[in-house]
């Protein structure tokens, strides 16, 4: 079952691999995340494919959330400050563009 999602996560993204998972639960992230750490606490068979999976989600969805803000993070030559001061004028002229 776990493998089987780990082939999906790629083709589907992060963001649409959680609005998908079906649940009745209002917030379905929580939902997910919160079932996957269950599993891992119980540690039965599937355990480190469910926290391998955990991970790559995770992971996978930090870079989506970067990418639709403008931030590159795989750009080594950047420093954390410089990166930083990089957010904050993307944040501001988005601001400008909201208010016009």
């Amino acid at each position: 079952k776990y493998i089987a999602l780990d082939c999906l996560l790629p083709q589907v993204g992060a963001s649409k691999f959680i609005e998908l998972s079906n649940s009745t639960e209002r917030e379905t992230s929580k939902f997910l995340i919160s079932s996957f750490v269950n599993e891992i606490g119980e540690r039965g068979n599937s355990a480190s494919a469910v926290a391998e999976l955990l991970g790559k989600i995770l992971s996978m969805l930090r870079e989506e959330m970067h990418d639709k803000a403008g931030i590159d993070l795989h750009r080594p030559e950047e420093n954390k400050k410089d990166r930083r001061k990089r957010e904050k004028m993307l944040r501001e002229r988005k601001g400008k563009k909201e208010s016009i």
